[in-house]
């Protein structure tokens, strides 16, 4: 199983346009099983990411935030949209199956 660390690169940008990025849960998944796909996303200040349940049985957490972004934390097998307001390295976990790195 491919290891790797899933997290958002956020950037400053002063585009007029937000953007929304979808990262499905997976139990199986190109890198996988039990993965984020796709792995990392370069998001600006603004953009929203939506984190679709596909498979039941995940959810997702934050482990790392940029300072002054509230931790977060999903409900199981439903999709949970994120706002990024601030620039930085968003890192986040499914609870589950954290064992398997994901």
């Amino acid at each position: 199983m491919k290891k790797s660390l899933f997290l958002l690169m956020l950037t400053a940008s002063l585009g007029a346009y937000a953007a929304n990025h979808e990262i499905k849960m997976l139990d199986n998944g190109k890198d996988g099983s039990m993965v984020f796909e796709p792995g990392y996303v370069n998001a600006k200040v603004g953009d929203t990411v939506t984190f679709k349940a596909t498979n039941s049985g995940h959810w997702v957490q934050s482990k790392a935030l940029p300072d002054g972004v509230a931790d977060f934390l999903s409900e199981d097998g439903k999709d949970f949209t994120l706002k990024l307001d601030k620039e930085g390295v968003y890192v986040y976990t499914c609870p589950p199956h954290r064992m398997m790195n994901m």
